[in-house]
Order: structure tokens, then C-alpha cells, then sequence
């Protein structure tokens, strides 16, 4: 018995021993020092430390490729036929590493300034052993209006900082730099000490432990975060997909390009089971030490990275797009099938225009830092801020609008392009062209005013006329706000200090700057402005559209859930729209509305909508958070009606609220608690924006005062601001539109009334029925003092006529400014008011000039969206 106990005692500890040593080389859930690249210097030494230019070893690694447990080749695949990359950058000598670090960026100021504080740190102290001496940072943003791609913003980074010259005109056969390694950096978590972004002989994951995630990363194939590549291997994956539209789907994309180009270097880890001693003696997880199922993350404790530093700064609200996301679903899908639209989708095809880079060398000596701010617009027409008009009112200096007088500053109007330098400054600039002085006193001269305080200096400069470099000598400019005018729907926002990125988000929502933009300065604030406006019929502050959506993606006899989303769509893949389900409230409390709020209870993804605007802490056993409030009518006679109801059930998804647009909610279990109504947003507004289409036979035209111009085959030829006829002044012409049944005409009314008989071609009977629209415009321009104009073409009114297109006999057509030159037979029909009278007619701006209305609305919008206008409004 004693001999049988020894023997059982033996095996238990040489199993035991064996347990131990397995773990050791094959797992790494103990706090051991062996990694991912560490197993492949033991098991395949050459693959790790091979020459991707080593055509014997790229064929050594080709014939291994399918043997069990190999490792992917590092040789490049063969390259994308499309991808026709710049050579890579001359080497500098440079000692040490060289790391570019690119943070795909849009709206967190407050996270960038964090993060260089943080990075000082990091790159002094993060490693022991500091083999990385130069760190070249690229914040890349993204500057439109549309949803956030983060993949082909890293794209743009990649693409300067490597000298790719087929990308933009921006980047010349000077740009590029030398590095080791890249990588993508999300600019909300930080790396510990430890992290080695000099580590990329492979593609490898540096944040492979997130504290988000209990210190791993979410699953095992995850590609995101941190990553860091060569440049051989960027180019080699094409980057990252440029066509991943909103958040989510792009790394995805990303761990694909990794695995058809064999460039997967990682095991299980952190997802392999611990084998323990039984499962070493019956096999064991098969996929323990198998390599080529993740992208290579570091050992255990060198990839720590955490969001903490972050969580308390102000994390900007990801605004979702459903359709962007179901589109990124399809393209995932057809990349896990292997589908090759990788070798045309990223750098080869990248296209954008450099808007704005600025370099920021101030920790580049003691720190080894330099910042690359890169501002870049998609596509490659041309696209130039500096463009963008200002116009400047008499008497700005004083704080005083009103009659302009002798001593007044400015004496007349100032509208110049907000590029232009002050007077001062272009007598420099002419000096340094004569003396070829230094590109850095240039750069500065140059500077571009993106931030309220540099505006109200330029604005102070051309009013005083003067190259000034505070604005004491201009009193109204030290708190001036500006009234930023989109042109194309003649709609306007005040830029205070309430908003400072609003200047940013105008100019990046437009298409053309010198004709779709206008800024006019103003010393009121924006509550006397809001006044102001109010009272000439030319203030908007129109509701918020909402959405109730219904998961479609639920588990086989689970619970159909609801969801309140902003906007007019579903902001998720798995969510469909209830028909009928949308609504428009306003998002802050005013009079004659009601609260209603929804929770959210994070669990299990459900609702609780409360009447009211708090959350209860528990409800049906569940905590619940604060998700939103919006503000409507209780009761809406003649409109929309909704209704809420809740369900609470013993098992605990089961229990939320539904809300339907119906007045009853009870049923299926649920008990009806309350109603509200739609808001009924119909404001009376002073002026409008007429567009002129034309169809692609260029024999037909339509006048609109929305979107018709650019649909059904129709393209839109121009746009300008008028006012409504019923808000005419006694100085304005009232002008007509009506149709022939194929092609609208602009008539001038008789009396201001529209109706008679037309005189375009025939003599036809019209009536108030075949009238599509009215509106109204100036007759003449005003006289106004004007200080400065540069150009003249800025006060220039636009001529809208109506001809006979060449080779198109009998066909009548409607064209503005230059257009009109090549019609025959034409007809003036009238002058559009010019850019100087937009910013004039500004309410009480001057009291010499604009009489009636102005000709623009002020908006007053309570929640964010992709643009400086959000859908509702531009609808």
C-alpha cells in the first residue's frame, strides 16, 4: 500500500512539474516574461529577424506558409497592381528611432492638450531603455461636415509624413520623413511606462492590455487602438480602408488586410484556456502557441495602456450614422470572405487637399517631439480658406453701429477675404520678397486666424487700417462676435466663445469659400443679436428631429427592444425605424412644453421613458442612467400623437418601454402611462435663398428654394438671397415663377401681385394657381460708405436673365452673371443683391442703407450634428 501511495505520489508531482514547465513556454496567463516574439526567436529565429528585402528567406518563409504553426511570411505580398507609392525618404542619419505617432482627430481640444503634457512625460520617462530619440506626431483632422472616418484620416497622416506625392498637390517632393516605425494612436488612452512604440519589425498591437477591457484587449482578433507597422507594411496593406464612414469597422477591416497579406504574428493570447495539469494530460487548448490567429502583441505588462487620465475631460458625443454603418458591415463581411478591394481601397486611392499644417516644434529639443497639426478636405479640387469674405460694419471700433461719421473706425464698410494681411503686413511681405528674408517670418505673417481671438484681431487690423497686435485701439473688437453666414441657404450662427470650435466646423462644411461663406463682424453680443433679429422676423430656433427604432437583431424569443435615438434615422445597424416614429421636440426647456425623459439601463441595452426630466435610480430591479430629455407638448391638437408605455417582467431584459405613435401603449404586456405631441415648427421668416437648376439637355430650367435644383437630372447653376414677398419693402420688386409644363419662368409681378398675362414667348392667361413661387429683391443697390473692398467683384451684384441657349431654337432658359454672355436673344430680368448688402442689411447695422429685412436668418440650433446646419434645418 505504502509503494502504491509512493508511486501516485511521484506522478503527482512530475505531472505537477510537467504542468509547470507547459505553462510556462506555452501560455501566458502567468506573469512570465515569455511573449509572442519571444516564441518566435525560439521556434523560428530567422522569421523575426529577417530582411524583407532577402529574397532567399522570403522563399524559405513561401514554403512554409501552410505547415502547421507557421509563421506568416514577413516578405510583401505582392503588391496591389493600383499601388504606385513615392520611393521611401531620403535617410537623415538620424540616431536612434524615429517614431511617427498619428492621432486620427476631430473635436477634442481639451484630450490634445492632455495628451502633450502626458507625452513629455513619456517620452523621457516612459521607457527604461530609450532606443526612440525622435517623435514625430501627426494630429490629422478631419475638416468637413461629415461623419468620422478614422481610417482614411490616419491615411492622410501616413501619406505626408511618408512624402506620398500622388495623394495631394500639398505634398512635395520635399515632404517625408525618415522613421522606423508608425503607428495609429487614439488620443483617449495612454500608454504606461513600458510600452515600446520602436518595436515594429512585425505589425504588433502596443495596446495590448486596455484597462477598459480588465487590462486585454476586447477579442481576440482585435485590431484596433494602438498599432504600430513599418513602412513597408503600411504600404503593403494599403493602409487603412477609406471607405469606413463613421465609427466602427475600420481596424476590423484592418486585421483582415493583416491576414491576406500573412502578416498575423500572434497567438491565442489573452483568449487561450489555461491548460492546467489535466488538460496537458488529454491535449491541451490546440491553439495554445499557434501562431498567425492575432496580430503580435507585446509581453505581458509592456502593452498597458488607460483611458483614466482621459475619462474626466470632455469626451465629445460619437454622432452616429445608421446607413454609414450598414455600409461598413457589407464591406466587413466581404473582407472575411477574402475579397480583394484592399489592393484599391486605401493609400493608392487616397485623394485630399491640405487645408491647414502646422508645425509646433516647442518640445522637439528637450523632448524630442514635434507636432504636424494637418487639417485636410477629401478630394482633390481645390480648396482654399483663405478666401472666405469678412465684412467689417462703420463705426465697429466705437462698439457703436449707426450713421458712419468723420471720426468713426472704420468710416465705410471693410469686406476683404479673410486671408488677406493688414496693410503693414503686406508692406512686409513686398520687403521680404525684395530682400528674400526667412521662411519663418513668412509662415507667421501668413497665420491663419482659426480661433475667435486671432479674428478679432484681424478684424481690429483692417478696421484701424493698421497692422496691430492687440485689439486696444479697436475697443468694439475685444469682445466682438461674428455672424457666420452660409450663402447657399442664406442661414446664419453666431461664433462667441461659447462655441470655439464653430469657426472651424463653418469653414469645413463648405464646398466653394469664396462663394458659399460670409463672415460679418459685429461688437453686440449675441443675446443683443438674437434681439435683434427676433424683431425683424429673422430668427430661427427651430426643434430637434427624434427617432424610435426596434432592435431587429434580437436572440430567438427574446424581448423586441425600442430605442430612442437624435435625428430622423436609426443610429445603429441592428435598429430599424417604427414607421411613423419620428418626432421634433426641442432639446431645452421653454414655455408651453413638457419634459419627457429617456434612461438607460447599460446591462441589457434597454429603456425606461419617464415623464419628466430625471431618471428613477432603480426601476424593476434594474439601475438606470440618465440618457436624455427632450421638451414637447402634451397634448398637440390636429398633429402627431405619441405614447409611452413600460412592461416589467420577472426576468430583467424583459422589462423597458416602448413608445409608439399611437394613443394607446398598452398591450403585449405593457401599461399605457402618458402621451405628448410633435412640435409644429412653422416659422414666419423675412428672407430666403432662390437656386436655378438646369437639365442636362440644357434646354429646361427650374427655380427652387431647396434641393429641386440638383434632382431629377436638373443641376444647379447658382443661388442667390431674397426676401419673401410678403416681407417686401417698399423698395424691393416682386418676382414671380411659374411654368410652362416643362421649364419654370421668372415674372415680374404687376402692382406686386403676380398674375396677367405672360410676355416671355407667348401672350398666356396665368392665375394665382400656376404660381410656384414668390419673392422678392432689392431694385437698386443702396449707397453705402465703403472704407476698403478687396476685391471690387464683392460688391458686384449678379445679373439673372432669361435667353435662348445656342443650338436650341425656341427654348427659353433662365441664367445668372457670366451665363447670360453666351445666350442669345437675352433678357435682364433683374440684379441679385451683392455680398455687401448681405452683410448690410445685418439688423440696425447701419442706419443709412438697407431698408426692409435682412436678407439672411439667424439660427439658434440646440444640439450638435456633422455640420455647421443640422438636416432638419437644411430640409
Amino acid at each position: 500500500m505504502a509503494s502504491l501511495v509512493r508511486v501516485l505520489m511521484m506522478l503527482l508531482v512530475a505531472g505537477c512539474a510537467l504542468s509547470v514547465f507547459f505553462q510556462l513556454t506555452q501560455t501566458r496567463h502567468l506573469a512570465t516574461t515569455w511573449s509572442t516574439h519571444d516564441l518566435l526567436l525560439l521556434k523560428f529565429p530567422a522569421a523575426v529577424k529577417a530582411n524583407p528585402n532577402n529574397k532567399n528567406n522570403n522563399k524559405k518563409n513561401n514554403n512554409n506558409k501552410n505547415k502547421k504553426n507557421a509563421v506568416p511570411s514577413e516578405s510583401p505580398a505582392s503588391e496591389p497592381k493600383s499601388a504606385k507609392f513615392s520611393p521611401a525618404p531620403r535617410k537623415d542619419g538620424h540616431k536612434g528611432k524615429t517614431v511617427v505617432v498619428i492621432i486620427p482627430f476631430r473635436d477634442r481640444d481639451l484630450h490634445l492638450t492632455l495628451f502633450k503634457k502626458y507625452w513629455r512625460w513619456f517620452a523621457r520617462h516612459g521607457r527604461e531603455n530609450l532606443t526612440v530619440q525622435r517623435w514625430e506626431v501627426f494630429v490629422s483632422e478631419q475638416f468637413d461636415s461629415t461623419p468620422f472616418n478614422r481610417g482614411w484620416v490616419f491615411n492622410v497622416a501616413f501619406a505626408v509624413a511618408s512624402g506620398q506625392l500622388n495623394a495631394s498637390p500639398e505634398v512635395t517632393g520635399a515632404a517625408g520623413i525618415d522613421f522606423d516605425c508608425a503607428a495609429i494612436q487614439d488620443i483617449d488612452y495612454l500608454p504606461e511606462k513600458g510600452v515600446d512604440y520602436g518595436e515594429c519589425e512585425v505589425p504588433i498591437q502596443l495596446s495590448s492590455e486596455i484597462d477598459r477591457y480588465d487590462w486585454k484587449t476586447p477579442y481576440l482578433k482585435f485590431a484596433g487602438a494602438v498599432v504600430g507597422m513599418s513602412l513597408t507594411h503600411w504600404r503593403q496593406i494599403n493602409g487603412f480602408a477609406n471607405n469606413y464612414v463613421g465609427w466602427g469597422g475600420e481596424d476590423d477591416d484592418l486585421f483582415q488586410r493583416l491576414r491576406l497579406n500573412n502578416l498575423l504574428y500572434g497567438d491565442c493570447y489573452p483568449w487561450c484556456e489555461d491548460p492546467g495539469l489535466l488538460a496537458f494530460l488529454f491535449g491541451g487548448d490546440p491553439n495554445i502557441g499557434k501562431l498567425g490567429l492575432s496580430i503580435k502583441r507585446p509581453k505581458i505588462g509592456s502593452g498597458r495602456f488607460s483611458g483614466k487620465l482621459m475619462h474626466g475631460a470632455n469626451h465629445t458625443k460619437r454622432i452616429t450614422d445608421g446607413k454609414a454603418y450598414d455600409a461598413n458591415v457589407v464591406q466587413m463581411k466581404a473582407m472575411e470572405r477574402g475579397d480583394s478591394r484592399w489592393k484599391t481601397d486605401g493609400l493608392s486611392s487616397l485623394a485630399f487637399r491640405i487645408v491647414d499644417h502646422a508645425v509646433d516644434t516647442t518640445d522637439r529639443e528637450e523632448f524630442g517631439i514635434t507636432y504636424h497639426h494637418i487639417r485636410a478636405k477629401q478630394g482633390k479640387d481645390p480648396f482654399d480658406v483663405r478666401l472666405v469674405p469678412m465684412a467689417i460694419p462703420p463705426g465697429f471700433c466705437a462698439g457703436k453701429l449707426g450713421r458712419a461719421e468723420a471720426s468713426s473706425v472704420p468710416g465705410g464698410w471693410v469686406v476683404r477675404r479673410l486671408g488677406s494681411p493688414g496693410q503693414q503686413q503686406q508692406q512686409r511681405q513686398q520687403r521680404q520678397q525684395q530682400q528674400e528674408q526667412g521662411e519663418q517670418q513668412q509662415q507667421e505673417e501668413e497665420r491663419f486666424p482659426w480661433e475667435l481671438k486671432d479674428l478679432r484681431l484681424r478684424a481690429a487690423s483692417w478696421a484701424l487700417a493698421a497692422d496691430v497686435g492687440t485689439a486696444s485701439g479697436c475697443p468694439g473688437a475685444e469682445s466682438a462676435t461674428f455672424l457666420l453666414i452660409d450663402r447657399r441657404r442664406q442661414l446664419a450662427k453666431v461664433f462667441t466663445d461659447e462655441d470655439p470650435r464653430l469657426l472651424l466646423i463653418f469653414l469645413g462644411s463648405m464646398q466653394n469659400p469664396l462663394l458659399d461663406g460670409l463672415i460679418v463682424a459685429d461688437p453686440r453680443s449675441k443675446a443683443d443679436l438674437r434681439r435683434a433679429f427676433k424683431n425683424a422676423h429673422a430668427f430661427a430656433d427651430p426643434p430637434t428631429e427624434y427617432s424610435v427604432c426596434t432592435s431587429i437583431s434580437r436572440e430567438e424569443g427574446g424581448p423586441q427592444k425600442y430605442r430612442i435615438y437624435q435625428g430622423s434615422a436609426c443610429a445603429a445597424g441592428d435598429s430599424e425605424l417604427v414607421r411613423g416614429g419620428v418626432w421634433k421636440a426641442y432639446a431645452r426647456d421653454r414655455p408651453g412644453v413638457e419634459a419627457v425623459t429617456f434612461c438607460d439601463n447599460e446591462k441589457h441595452g434597454v429603456q425606461k421613458v419617464v415623464y419628466g426630466a430625471s431618471c428613477p435610480k432603480e426601476w424593476a430591479n434594474l439601475e438606470w442612467v440618465f440618457g436624455d430629455t427632450f421638451y414637447v407638448p402634451k397634448h398637440a391638437p390636429g398633429g402627431k400623437v405619441f405614447c409611452v408605455g413600460s412592461r416589467e417582467r420577472y426576468q430583467e431584459d424583459m422589462s423597458f418601454s416602448r413608445l409608439l405613435p399611437t394613443a394607446d401603449c398598452s398591450g403585449d404586456g405593457f401599461r399605457h402611462e402618458f402621451n405628448f405631441g410633435s412640435v409644429v415648427d412653422t416659422p414666419a421668416l423675412a428672407s430666403m435663398v432662390v437656386c436655378i437648376g438646369r437639365d442636362g439637355s440644357g434646354r429646361r430650367s427650374r427655380v427652387s428654394t431647396g434641393k429641386q435644383c440638383s434632382q431629377d437630372g436638373f443641376m444647379e447653376k447658382g443661388h442667390f438671397a431674397a426676401r419673401r414677398a410678403a416681407e417686401a419693402s417698399s423698395s424691393d420688386t416682386i418676382f414671380c415663377v411659374t411654368s410652362d409644363g416643362s421649364s419654370d419662368v421668372i415674372q415680374e409681378s404687376a402692382g406686386g401681385k403676380c398674375g396677367g398675362l405672360r410676355t416671355d414667348n407667348m401672350l398666356q392667361k396665368i392665375s394665382s394657381r400656376d404660381i410656384t413661387m414668390t419673392f422678392a429683391v432689392p431694385t437698386v443697390a443702396p449707397e453705402l460708405a465703403v472704407s476698403q473692398a478687396e476685391p471690387e467683384e464683392l460688391m458686384t451684384r449678379t445679373q439673372v436673365c432669361l435667353g435662348s441657349p445656342p443650338n436650341a431654337e425656341g427654348a427659353k432658359i433662365l441664367a445668372l452673371g457670366s451665363e447670360c454672355s453666351r445666350l442669345k436673344d437675352t433678357k435682364l430680368l433683374f440684379q441679385v443683391p451683392s455680398l455687401l448688402e448681405i452683410a448690410a442689411s445685418t439688423p440696425y447695422a447701419n442706419e443709412e442703407g438697407i431698408s426692409g429685412p435682412p436678407l439672411f436668418v439667424l439660427v439658434e440650433e440646440e444640439v450638435k450634428c456633422f455640420g455647421f446646419l443640422c438636416p432638419n434645418i437644411l430640409q
